[in-house]
């Protein structure tokens, strides 16, 4: 049971999470998705704390830190999601001193666990064609699904970008989408002529029957013009990649890695696939270049002589 000071430093705490939460959406524009799950590393950590006879925020130190995050290992919580939640202690510390509430910072020098190099999942080019050939555009909702997955390849957006996506965010006459990504930075992807296609016969034949009248922005929507969430895209991509006989595992980020790695083996340069994925650290495109380098290597022993 707490005693009456350690609740009303859970209060206080309360009320900084509040405060953090505002400067996460006004000062910093964190996506949504990212402010949730920062809140919720942050509350876990409070609630940890509530354990410690502390009577201010002030009082917390590194020792009080590293015994979370050993807790974090011993529930065998994964290397990536450990460092997901330190990045969250990190922002949540800097904000404390940043307001002046703490004079100095407890997780300053806590690093990273590392994380193991993982070449990411691909599709084949015809796999991708079988993926994206799978809906029946003659069918109730086949040009919406068709043309989801044509826009999905064709310019490497993530789930919640594609989520988001509104009708003021696509210039069909240049042939440009800008969507909001991390940070709700916009940024500028080339669509292609087949996904445009794709889009037109949607927007034009199908959607206009699943608004019933309604009005919004959405590109994509579902019956009742509701906008679709993630886990329906999710489910959509899956639904196809069934019918369309492919067995291994595809997800929206798969079909994300897909574009990249297929551009980069068509020689796209690194600076160009950073800015079309909207990545905000090239580190996070070089990834890529291994994929390539298996592409390239393959490429050797198929056509050299002593290949």
């Amino acid at each position: 049971m707490m005693t009456q000071k350690q609740e009303q430093l859970v209060l206080s705490f309360d009320q900084l999470l509040d405060d953090f939460v505002d400067y996460l959406k006004l000062e910093k524009r964190f996506s949504q998705n990212t402010i949730l799950a920062y809140s919720k590393d942050i509350a876990d950590f409070i609630t940890v704390l509530s354990s410690y006879k502390l009577t201010s925020p002030k009082e917390i130190g590194s020792e009080h830190l590293l015994a979370f995050l050993l807790s974090l290992h011993k529930k065998n919580i994964s290397a990536r999601s450990q460092a997901r939640i330190l990045s969250s202690l990190k922002s949540f510390f800097q904000f404390l001193r940043y307001t002046s509430v703490l004079q100095h910072d407890p997780a300053q020098f806590l690093e990273s666990p590392k994380l193991l190099f993982k070449i990411p999942e691909i599709l084949s080019p015809d796999l991708v064609d079988s993926l994206l050939n799978a809906p029946d555009t003659r069918s109730h909702l086949g040009l919406r699904d068709a043309a989801l997955l044509q826009v999905f390849y064709a310019s490497g957006m993530r789930i919640s970008e594609m989520v988001n996506l509104s009708l003021e965010q696509i210039d069909f006459q240049s042939g440009w989408a800008r969507p909001t990504g991390k940070g709700n930075k916009e940024r500028f992807v080339p669509l292609g002529s087949e996904s445009i296609k794709a889009l037109q016969a949607y927007l034009e034949k199908e959607r206009p029957q699943l608004l019933k009248g309604k009005s919004t922005n959405a590109v994509f929507v579902g019956r009742g013009g509701k906008t679709l969430t993630r886990q329906r895209l999710w489910m959509l991509v899956k639904k196809y990649a069934k019918l369309a006989g492919i067995t291994k595992r595809v997800t929206p980020h798969i079909l994300r890695h897909s574009f990249a790695t297929h551009m980069m083996e068509n020689g796209a340069d690194l600076r160009s696939l950073q800015l079309l994925l909207g990545h905000a650290d090239i580190a996070s495109t070089q990834i890529y270049t291994h994929v390539s380098k298996k592409h390239i290597k393959a490429l050797h022993k198929k056509f050299h002589p002593r290949g």
